[in-house]
């Protein structure tokens, strides 16, 4: 099966989505199976309100019109760079069970961020007792982590191809593994 259609792929998969705004798409997923953590930064928006209470109405809003019907929707804060988030966020799927996909949606706005964010996803990734290097592992592997990431570029003047594989060597310096333009695979 294929990520993109909904046979059954998402059911019991593990999702975070970073910095998830709305929820829209871990909310969706959620109503296709998966069990999701929608995660953003703990903080308030510029009229005052708190960024997680519209992402925690949104899968309230989704729960009640009986959208979750097999899968779930949890909301949390996570900081980039805060162990303490990352921790809670992997304990809230347990430890035998790792993060299936790290998905975010326009969470990018500067080069600067890059490895931030790269950090941000290794903390999600728990590190295996065995070995304290990251082991990639062949996409057939099931226990792996796969990280989503759409960016809208935001630089005046449009996207460069440096922009571009600026963040794909960050991302592969990182150890991960680029599966295509836009799909990056780690296991630890």
């Amino acid at each position: 099966e294929s990520e993109g259609n909904n046979n059954g792929y998402w059911h019991g998969k593990r999702v975070v989505e970073l910095g998830c705004g709305v929820g829209l798409s871990g909310i969706a997923l959620a109503s296709m199976g998966a069990s999701v953590v929608l995660t953003d930064l703990d903080a308030q928006d510029t009229h005052g309100r708190r960024l997680l209470d519209l992402p925690r109405d949104n899968a309230k809003e989704a729960a009640a019109r009986g959208l979750f019907a097999i899968g779930q929707c949890h909301v949390m804060p996570f900081s980039w760079g805060n162990q303490s988030d990352a921790d809670r966020v992997i304990a809230y799927f347990g430890d035998k069970n790792p993060i299936d996909w790290i998905i975010g949606s326009d969470i990018v706005y500067d080069r600067l961020y890059f490895r931030l964010l790269l950090d941000a996803i290794r903390s999600l990734i728990p590190t295996p007792t065995a070995t304290a290097t990251p082991t990639l592992t062949p996409a057939s592997t099931p226990t792996r982590t796969r990280v989503c990431l759409i960016v809208r570029n935001r630089y005046q003047g449009g996207c460069t191809e440096y922009e571009h594989t600026t963040f794909v060597d960050q991302a592969e310096a990182h150890g991960f593994t680029c599966v295509d333009n836009h799909t990056f695979t780690s296991a630890r």
